[in-house]
């Protein structure tokens, strides 16, 4: 039987960049997961298959105090470990300080933080994706990964988002990789997504 994993997921976007994470990584690595959302966004606008989902809690565009303090206690009541952030808000102590929550932004930090990083980035001629942790300041927790496409890639404004996406994609994956219970020998086939960028350099820290 496979292994089970449930994550919290705070979210004002659309998740299929997630989806496709954990579809791959339940292929290859044997493993279950299940997701507690937290979304402004209506359970159908999630792009997410509903098998994914163990719980989902429609949120306000702007979240209060009291929604913050909800969500902490159902993550306490849950006894959930990580959060997976794919947020524009900045997220209060109070859930950084219960759970490890874990933002994914688009563009390359320390550089480009902030809600126009992504533009930013693109006026520089980079495109990549940095995972980190949360903390008070914005976009500059401690960085867990980072994965860049060198060199920048000619394309349309996009393709160039179809690129990120998949860029983000990778990205998960990796984090997913470190999360509890994925058996070290299954990440062997963790680099088969790479494969998908064949004309590209992918160079990678963390």
């Amino acid at each position: 039987m496979p292994e089970d994993l449930t994550i919290a997921v705070i979210t004002n976007s659309y998740l299929s960049a997630l989806s496709k994470s954990i579809e791959f990584a339940e292929e290859h690595w044997g493993i279950t997961f299940k997701l507690c959302v937290y979304s402004t966004k209506i359970r159908s606008q999630l792009k997410i298959k509903n098998r994914f989902l163990d719980h989902f809690t429609l949120i306000p565009d702007k979240p209060d105090d009291i929604t913050y303090k909800k969500i902490k206690n159902d993550l306490l009541t849950k006894q959930l470990k990580f959060c997976l952030l794919f947020y524009t808000r900045l997220i209060p102590e109070c859930i950084f300080k219960t759970v490890k929550v874990i933002n994914f932004h688009p563009s390359l930090l320390p550089r480009h933080p902030g809600l126009r990083g992504y533009e930013e980035a693109i006026i520089d001629k980079q495109l990549g994706f940095t995972a980190h942790y949360v903390d008070k300041s914005v976009d500059l927790g401690m960085i867990l990964r980072q994965f860049k496409i060198e060199p920048f890639p000619i394309q349309s404004p996009k393709e160039l988002k179809k690129t990120s996406s998949f860029l983000c994609s990778v990205i998960i994956l990796s984090i997913l990789s470190d999360l509890p219970k994925i058996i070290p020998t299954k990440l062997q086939k963790f680099t088969n997504v790479f494969d998908c960028l064949d004309t590209v350099l992918i160079k990678r820290s963390g």
